[in-house]
């Protein structure tokens, strides 16, 4: 559906032993992105000790800010 903020999976591939899930990018940002971050809703394992590169579940620091979306997106996440 068009209103949804489920992402699609593009495809699932492995290369060299390792695992990669594409999937399609659901934000329509015309700001650069500069944090990623890989959530899965668990505390076991789940921080980066760098500080640099893919952030995880315990690195998240500040509140996200979910602009013009933001109603969609919090009655998607209490659907």
């Amino acid at each position: 559906t068009p209103n949804t903020f489920l992402n699609r999976i593009y495809g699932l591939y492995q290369y060299n032993n390792e695992h990669f899930v594409i999937l399609e990018n659901i934000l329509d940002l015309q700001i650069p992105i500069h944090r990623i971050y890989d959530l899965k809703g668990s505390t076991q394992g789940r921080s980066n000790d760098t500080g640099s590169g893919i952030l995880k579940d315990l690195d998240v620091r500040e509140p996200f800010h979910l602009g013009k979306n933001r109603e969609a997106i919090l009655e998607q996440i209490c659907a």
